[in-house]
């Protein structure tokens, strides 16, 4: 089964609402899957089908995503999804989730030589060294790439020549400011909200009747 996953760091600009609604967003577009959220809120917080991973570390903001890799915590999945919480699903995942869970990033929209990590996946039991590499001397990266965040020091460590979902799945994953200007593309199933606006800036509703 595919497991889902996000991160929720308190005091930024994300609550508990908008893990809850990227779930909503996948239940809507995606049949068996287990979904997961690396937070330090209180698990009582969330709705019961949503499983709470306590954070470890206090790395603030995007830095909480190195958690994703650490050992022994999503091995047992043997396909994983991970989204940013300002992602939005206009289509199936289905056509996704059924490819071998190959280690794949997205490609940065502005820079495409560049990873982004707004949506990535992989197998439970791969790149456990990013997470080792980080933690070596974490408070010395996060201000060495303190301007390109948790995406340049994966970059960094593994390597920018990694697969690209955009190469897996033409079509499939757009930016909001770049793709949606005259609406969304027939082929695109995820929405990426880089940046601003976020979606609870926008009318989503019209958003995805765009797809019906």
């Amino acid at each position: 089964m595919v497991s889902v996953i996000c991160v929720l760091k308190l005091g930024g600009n994300y609550t508990v609402q908008d893990v809850t609604n990227l779930f909503s967003s996948v239940s809507r577009h995606a049949k068996d899957f287990n979904f997961l959220c690396f937070t330090d809120a209180h698990y009582s917080l969330f709705p019961t089908n949503i499983e709470v991973i306590p954070l470890v570390h206090n790395w603030p903001g995007w830095w909480s995503k190195l958690e994703l890799f650490r050992h022994g915590v999503v091995t047992k999945f043997d396909k994983v999804w991970y989204f940013d919480l300002d992602t939005v699903i206009v289509d199936s995942l289905e056509p996704l989730f059924k490819e071998a869970a190959a280690s794949s990033f997205l490609s940065d929209f502005y820079w495409p030589e560049r990873i982004a990590t707004g949506a990535m996946c992989w197998s439970g039991g791969s790149n456990h060294e990013v997470y080792t590499h980080f933690l070596q001397n974490a408070e010395a990266y996060m201000a060495r790439f303190r301007k390109g965040g948790d995406q340049a020091f994966i970059g960094s460590s593994i390597g920018m020549a990694q697969p690209r979902l955009q190469d897996r799945f033409p079509g499939a994953f757009v930016s909001y400011k770049v793709h949606c200007k005259e609406g969304v593309p027939d082929d695109a199933r995820v929405v990426c909200f880089h940046g601003k606006p976020k979606p609870k800036d926008i009318d989503l509703n019209t958003l995805l009747k765009q797809k019906e």
